[in-house]
């Protein structure tokens, strides 16, 4: 089981793909924050495999603090959630997973969800 970590808006799109990404199956858990310093401290200090980081935050700059967590956590599965597609292929080159452009429709969900279990089935071989 996985833990995943989603930085974020309260708001009701936001709370909606919430909704879909904890059904994902291999989460134990989903922690959501809200204040993106906080999250950057707890995330390099605690262990999860996967982070979501929502571009629709006030004073936040994904592809900044998307950069600042794979240096200081190399190992993780970052996803984007965005409004467009302006900075996709840049996320993409430097390692983010996946890059998501709202609205966040179910198909692109299950394709997220192939995506980590083929990363997880990976790393249940090598255990």
């Amino acid at each position: 089981m996985y833990s995943a970590a989603m930085i974020t808006s309260l708001n009701a799109k936001n709370m909606e793909y919430l909704k879909h990404l904890s059904a994902i199956k291999g989460f134990k858990s989903v922690r959501v924050y809200l204040d993106p310093r906080l999250a950057l401290a707890e995330i390099t200090e605690n262990h999860y495999e996967l982070v979501i980081i929502d571009s629709d935050m006030p004073d936040i700059q994904a592809l900044g603090l998307a950069t600042r967590l794979l240096q200081l956590k190399p190992e993780l599965w970052l996803v984007i959630v965005a409004d467009s597609d302006e900075y996709a292929l840049r996320a993409l080159q430097m390692g983010v997973l996946d890059y998501i452009v709202r609205p966040v429709e179910p198909d692109r969900l299950e394709n997220l969800e192939e995506k980590l279990n083929r990363r997880w089935g990976i790393l249940w071989e090598k255990q």
